[in-house]
């Protein structure tokens, strides 16, 4: 079985970021089962109007363009895929960097570029797999 990486702080920053888009968008985030593989969905009047998944990184989005783009994991993206398909709703990726809050929406999981990436400072060889790269001009801030 794999360690579980995610920590308390990680948590707490993950639902600071979801409060932001609460406020920001007007919405309740609710938070979703770890079964479903994403953070929360997001809701108006009861009613899922997207999934939503949320990273924080301690790089700024000019750092991390300058390294490829933003990671995510084929896996995860295409579980985002799935839940999306199925229910109808974009998928909605918010990430927190040291220069603000930024957010990708898709309903379209296709013309994505795909490498290999992910942590080799840790020992698990089980960090490094597919991912899909997103630049930052995929993005559009949300806030600070």
């Amino acid at each position: 079985m794999r360690p579980l990486y995610e920590t308390e702080a990680n948590r707490i920053n993950e639902r600071a970021v979801a409060q932001l888009v609460e406020g920001k968008w007007n919405c309740k985030c609710v938070k979703l089962k770890k079964a479903y593989a994403l953070d929360y969905a997001i809701v108006r009047d009861k009613k899922i109007v997207s999934f939503m998944e949320i990273k924080c990184r301690n790089y700024t989005m000019e750092k991390l363009g300058s390294m490829g783009g933003f990671m995510i994991s084929l896996h995860k993206w295409l579980e985002a895929k799935a839940i999306c398909d199925v229910s109808n709703v974009p998928f909605c990726l918010v990430v927190r960097t040291n220069d603000g809050v930024f957010w990708h929406k898709t309903t379209d999981f296709k013309n994505y570029e795909v490498s290999i990436g992910g942590r080799y400072d840790r020992g698990d060889d089980q960090d490094v797999e597919p991912v899909i790269l997103l630049k930052p001009e995929c993005f559009l801030k949300i806030g600070v």
